[in-house]
């Protein structure tokens, strides 16, 4: 008798197995998560002061965790390659570009390789909440310039634009990797949980505890390292990569230069959305990003690498322009912080007759919703039509961003941006002497 329900609850678990559909159980390994604000604070604080060129890096590569593991232990494996040998091996490898672009970081790669969990994590919100990761590296930067921890110095520039906050190499072609404790850098942290201490330990240097930004040290790069890649969108809250993702970017061949700077670049997302960029959850959540959200901004196939703000909207036209030396720098638009990434109206273009808030028909050349500058994340509403089809009259702007039809200018020039706006961000120039 106990042998026979026995079997039979084996039968019957065996039943339960069959009736699943097929693929549920990798379906539920690839389903995509939502970071919550706490978890991006302090999945990015460690990273969020890094030069822009070296954190575009990181954050592309850690969609590709598999391949960041296989190229750190390839690098440990040959510890001699340097220079064009090491470019040449490079070349023979089916690597993501950001992965061969971070070999010449081997304590970087090794740092992402010793955490995967928290690099599979990096990629997957990047790829999924690309806005939002870059609203938060922007949030975090203005509080470690308000904290007096981010600022120029000899081995970088902090620059402040439009409420943007940049980090750049002095020399293009020399990029030093910060030193320093996510747990103090912003200030008193405002989560329960500090964020984690990943960081890259250089030979011969201790790690410290203290206040402030250090540096473990230099590597070299080639010409188009800091611009090979693409470039970011921080206004727009996109980022737009280089089209060939085999290329090294290190290299220091005339003919491979030249190939790179003429190469195109397309939108991040679109690209991701097509499968070109991130693997695995990563991937997954790119993929469940351009169905909810389109496929990316506009801008995509663009020739050649542009410099940041060409061909886009820049942030708070006609406002003052950052300067370094601690004077705090007041974004146009009153310092009303853009919205993280959000698109106008759902991203909805001003259609004929489209009708601005409170069903207020504009007159000859009034400016919809009062002339009033675009909000934090204002949306126009609903994109209703006028009773009567009536169309908007001559000049007239749509309010919040959106693209007006016939050739309108956006109201006020307001930009709406993707990053929040720092406030007092400016370092004062020639600040502390880091340490090498």
């Amino acid at each position: 008798m106990k042998r026979n329900i026995f079997f039979m609850g084996i039968l019957m678990a065996l039943v339960g197995l069959v009736m699943v559909p097929w693929g549920a159980f990798a379906q539920d390994a690839q389903t995509p998560v939502t970071f919550s604000q706490q978890e991006l604070d302090e999945m990015l604080a460690p990273i969020a002061l890094y030069p822009d060129s070296l954190l575009a890096q990181v954050l592309i590569a850690a969609s590709f965790p598999d391949q960041v593991t296989e190229a750190d232990g390839w690098l440990k494996q040959n510890p001699t390659l340097k220079g064009e040998a090491l470019n040449a091996a490079l070349d023979r490898m089916s690597w993501d570009l950001s992965v061969k672009a971070l070999a010449p970081f081997p304590q970087v790669l090794a740092m992402m390789a010793e955490q995967p969990d928290w690099t599979a994590r990096l990629g997957e919100a990047f790829l999924g909440q690309q806005a939002a990761v870059m609203d938060t590296v922007q949030k975090l930067r203005a509080k470690a310039a308000a904290a007096g921890n981010l600022k120029s110095t000899p081995e970088q520039r902090v620059v402040v634009k439009g409420g943007i906050v940049e980090i750049e190499p002095v020399n293009p072609q020399v990029v030093f990797i910060p030193r320093y404790n996510p747990v103090v850098a912003y200030g008193s942290w405002w989560w329960p949980t500090p964020p984690a201490v990943y960081a890259p330990v250089w030979p011969g240097v201790a790690v410290g505890v203290g206040v402030g930004v250090g540096f473990f040290g230099s590597v070299a790069v080639g010409p188009v390292w800091g611009s090979g890649w693409g470039q970011w969108g921080w206004a727009n809250g996109n980022v737009n990569v280089n089209s060939n993702r085999n290329v090294n970017i290190n290299t220091t061949n005339n003919t491979t230069i030249n190939n790179i700077r003429n190469s195109q670049t397309t939108s991040l997302s679109q690209a991701a959305s097509k499968g070109q960029i991130g693997t695995g959850k990563a991937a997954a959540a790119a993929k469940a990003s351009a169905k909810t959200k389109g496929a990316g901004p506009a801008g995509a196939g663009q020739k050649g690498v542009a410099k940041p703000g060409a061909g886009a909207e820049k942030p708070g036209a006609g406002g003052a322009k950052g300067k370094v030396g601690g004077e705090a720098v007041k974004p146009a638009g009153g310092g009303a912080k853009p919205g993280a990434g959000a698109k106008p109206g759902g991203g909805e273009k001003a259609g004929v007759g489209a009708k601005p808030s409170g069903g207020a028909k504009p007159g000859a050349g009034a400016k919809p919703g009062g002339g009033e500058k675009a909000g934090v994340g204002a949306k126009p509403s609903g994109g209703a039509k006028p009773s009567g089809g009536a169309k908007p009259g001559v000049g007239a702007k749509p309010s919040g961003g959106a693209k007006p039809a016939g050739g309108a200018k956006p109201s006020g020039g307001a930009k709406p941006g993707a990053g929040g706006k720092p406030g007092g961000s400016g370092g004062k120039a020639g600040g502390q002497k880091a340490k090498k």
